[in-house]
């Protein structure tokens, strides 16, 4: 149970940092912000249809990275759901002895 305790520590303190160091990081989206910062960049829609114009290589990384990151912490969130369920099964365990 110590262990888990820890693991939900560590993987709590890697979830805040990830999603602040997110938020900070701008992609090149113009409706960016902070309650927005868990979107995909295929999620931001274009203002304007114009014709096919292709990105700057720069742009394309950034976006690449910041997806990245997303998926990073959508991960996270998945292993915090498990170490939590795991834990609140052994104080479930705890109590009905």
């Amino acid at each position: 149970m110590a262990t888990i305790i820890l693991l939900l520590i560590i993987f709590t303190i890697i979830s805040s940092e990830l999603s602040t160091y997110i938020k900070k990081f701008k992609a090149g989206y113009k409706g960016e912000s902070d309650h927005s910062f868990w979107m995909m960049s295929y999620d931001f829609k274009p203002y304007k249809k114009e014709d096919y114009k292709p990105d700057s290589l720069a742009l394309r990384k950034r976006r690449k990275f910041k997806n990245s990151l997303i998926i990073i912490l959508y991960i996270n969130v998945v292993i915090l759901f498990i170490l939590m369920l795991s834990f609140l099964s052994h104080i479930l365990i705890l109590i009905s002895k």
